[in-house]
């Protein structure tokens, strides 16, 4: 009887193990993300504020159940001045160098490095959340201007990228493992 129960036991993990990696290869397939911020009229930034900040929440989602796997960040705008720079309100550059806005550009799309993303993610941020800063750079030489307005206009910033599910099978991975080698643990001490 008790060589049954043994027997069922890890009968039982061996399924459980199983099934938890075909539920880790099927259920963790990538999705897609969109978050739009729309200034309509326009939202100007001086360089006499020299800085200003907006954020990006991407509402349901949260480190605990998804992992972001890619990011992009596109930002539509106008500016007669090139020293304008982006980059994320915990200081981190969205593309690993300082992202100048260049002169007159209207759009400018950035792939957010590594370290970007796990800003967003963060330690217990729910909903994860992109801050980012727009400033006036004097010290890349933005000094000048022959006294013009140094002046920057947001129109659109659209945050985009890929995220996977983290599948709640991995727990249930961790528990067949965990229970084979208790299984294991107790045939060795018997036979000792």
């Amino acid at each position: 009887m008790c060589k049954r129960k043994k027997t069922g036991l890890l009968l039982l993990a061996a399924i459980t193990v199983l099934l938890s990696w075909a539920g880790l290869g099927g259920s963790a397939k990538a999705a897609t993300f969109t978050n739009v911020i729309d200034w309509p009229s326009g939202w100007t930034i001086t360089a006499i504020t020299e800085s200003n900040t907006y954020t990006h929440i991407l509402e349901g989602l949260s480190s605990p159940e998804f992992q972001l796997t890619s990011a992009t960040l596109t930002l539509e705008y106008y500016t007669t001045n090139k020293w304008w720079d982006l980059r994320t309100t915990g200081g981190i550059d969205i593309t690993g160098v300082s992202a100048t806005l260049a002169r007159s550009n209207t759009i400018a799309v950035y792939t957010l490095t590594n370290n970007a993303l796990d800003e967003i993610m963060g330690v217990g941020t729910n909903p994860w959340q992109l801050g980012l800063e727009v400033f006036y750079n004097k010290l890349s030489g933005g000094g000048g201007g022959g006294g013009r307005t140094k002046k920057i206009t947001l129109y659109k910033s659209t945050l985009s990228g890929t995220y996977v599910p983290i599948p709640g099978s991995a727990l249930l991975l961790g528990s067949g493992v965990l229970c084979l080698i208790v299984i294991g643990r107790r045939r060795r001490t018997k036979k000792e």
